[in-house]
C-alpha cells in the first residue's frame, strides 16, 4: 500500500490493526481480521453493525453516514462509506471506510481526519484504498 512520507506506522495491535499517523490524520488498516464464518458475507451489515473500527461512530451520540455502496470490481467485493461522529476529545472527525471481502476474510482501510478538512481526508483515502493489496 502506498502511504506518503512523514507518516508514522505502529505494529499490530491487539485489535488486528495496523495504524499510521500524521498530524491529526489517521490511516487504519485492517489485513483480514474478522471472517465470514463470524459475520456472514453481508459487507453493509458487516460495515455497519460488526466492523470495529466504526464502533466510535455507533457509540457517539452524533453521527453521520453518507454514499454508503457496494462495489463489484474485477470480482471483488466492496462496501464503501462516508462517516462522521465527535472524537472522545471533542473534535468532529471525517471519515472515509472501505470494507472488503478477499475470500473468507474482512479487510478494511479506513483514513480519519478532521471534519474542517475533508478534501484531504478524501485524497489521502483514494490513495489508500487504490494501493491496498491483500495478501
Amino acid at each position: 500500500m502506498a502511504v506518503a512520507k512523514g507518516w508514522q506506522r505502529q505494529p499490530r495491535n491487539g485489535r488486528g490493526q495496523v495504524v499510521y499517523t500524521n498530524g491529526s490524520f489517521e490511516l487504519i488498516v485492517v489485513p483480514g481480521r474478522d471472517s465470514t464464518s463470524r459475520y456472514g458475507d453481508d459487507l453493509l451489515k458487516y460495515q455497519l453493525e460488526h466492523e470495529r473500527e466504526l464502533d466510535p461512530y455507533r457509540a457517539s451520540s452524533w453521527t453521520t453516514s453518507q454514499n454508503l455502496r457496494l462495489i463489484e470490481v474485477g470480482g471483488r467485493s466492496m462496501a464503501e462509506g462516508t462517516f462522521t461522529w465527535d472524537s472522545a476529545g471533542g473534535t468532529e472527525l471525517y471519515v472515509r471506510n472501505l470494507a472488503m471481502l478477499v475470500g473468507n476474510r474482512y479487510h478494511v482501510v479506513q483514513v480519519r481526519g478532521p471534519d474542517a478538512e475533508r478534501d484531504q481526508v478524501d485524497r489521502l483515502f483514494e490513495q489508500a484504498s487504490g494501493s491496498y493489496t491483500p495478501k
